[in-house]
């Protein structure tokens, strides 16, 4: 019989089966499918597979189901990192597990650092994006899906996106061939960004910069000196969780270039005409923080207009965090993400 092939970390390669062999070739067609995509957008932006992880059902039985488990990308926003929905993703998958979350950080974060060079735009981000989703479904990753995983066209069939990575995400889908069946839009409004939220945004990155040089015993040590410049506790946390190791301590994991030039794309750049498009195909969801200021509510002045909007009232801007249940409650509920599949 033909040798099993070493694996690069030491494991076993299994015997290749003709129904894996039939995986690989549905695989290999949707990679095929996505090229199309990949082209387009290199035209625009050099595009990078970004550090990302994946969240599956616990429930899921073995590498089979994972591969057929449709594909949700979920988009964070800027100075955060994939980390932060980590717990937002558990909670989704475990009430659907059908489906798998491809948490992500985005160039110039997290684990990605300053390892993807510019330029940095809103464009660089959707093409980094749809090059992840191809590799990360691919035949070349170490867990490969089913080619029904995603669209026929490569594109993942739900999107959420928070803030910044709403825009990511409303591009990505107004790019594709056929876009996500949902692209949800959490907080994030797809309109040139207004004064609202540039002050507190300002001192984030003022803060960043400032600390980015350190390294820091322990995370106690840095929510203290981004305090001491000025930031509340809360956002000193938050921004605390985007840090690697360095030595027996930690530093801030941000490109602080990269994160600044995505800052200037994502406030410069209107996507409502798109988000009217999808919106009106039945493809969008936009998600206000009824306790922020972040996006018009409906019947205010500026209110977008777009049929498919829910305020979840007394939520922050981190709806994720303050109301994740009425948050799921509408992603799994009727026209959300249990019939986006």
């Amino acid at each position: 019989p033909t040798p099993r092939r070493a694996h690069p970390c030491g494991a076993r390669t299994p015997r290749t089966t003709s129904g894996a062999r039939a995986r690989r070739r549905r695989t290999n067609w949707a990679q095929r499918q996505i090229s199309g995509t990949l082209r387009a957008w290199t035209a625009a932006a050099t595009m990078s597979v970004l550090a990302h992880k994946w969240v599956a059902s616990g429930a899921l039985n073995g590498q089979a189901e994972f591969a057929r488990a449709r594909v949700c990308v979920i988009l964070h926003g800027i100075m955060g990192s994939g980390r932060n929905w980590m717990t937002a993703a558990r909670q989704l998958v475990k009430r659907r597990p059908n489906y798998k979350c491809l948490l992500v950080d985005h160039r110039g974060h997290g684990a990605n650092g300053t390892a993807i060079p510019g330029p940095h735009s809103l464009q660089a981000c959707v093409a980094d994006v749809a090059a992840t989703v191809a590799f990360a479904t691919g035949s070349q990753a170490p867990t490969p899906s089913e080619a029904s995983a995603l669209l026929p066209d490569g594109t993942a069939p739900m999107v959420l996106g928070h803030s910044f990575g709403g825009k990511v995400g409303l591009l990505y889908a107004a790019g594709a061939a056929e876009p996500p069946r949902r692209t949800w839009l959490l907080d994030s409004n797809p309109s040139a960004a207004t004064s609202s939220g540039s002050s507190h945004t300002a001192a984030c990155l003022a803060a960043i910069k400032a600390e980015s040089p350190r390294i820091y015993a322990s995370t106690k040590e840095l929510v203290a000196a981004l305090e001491g410049r000025g930031l509340d506790a809360a956002t000193a946390q938050w921004l605390a969780m985007t840090t690697v190791k360095e030595g027996a301590g930690a530093r801030l994991a941000y490109d602080c270039d990269a994160v600044q030039q995505l800052y200037e794309s994502y406030v410069a750049t209107d996507l409502r005409d798109a988000a009217a498009r999808l919106d009106a195909a039945d493809r969008l969801g936009l998600v206000v923080a009824g306790a922020a200021d972040h996006v018009p509510k409906p019947g205010a002045p500026g209110d977008l207009g777009l049929a498919h909007t829910h305020v979840l009232a007394g939520a922050g801007h981190n709806v994720h965090v303050d109301k994740l249940p009425e948050l799921l409650e509408l992603l799994l509920g009727p026209g959300g993400y249990a019939t986006a599949g």
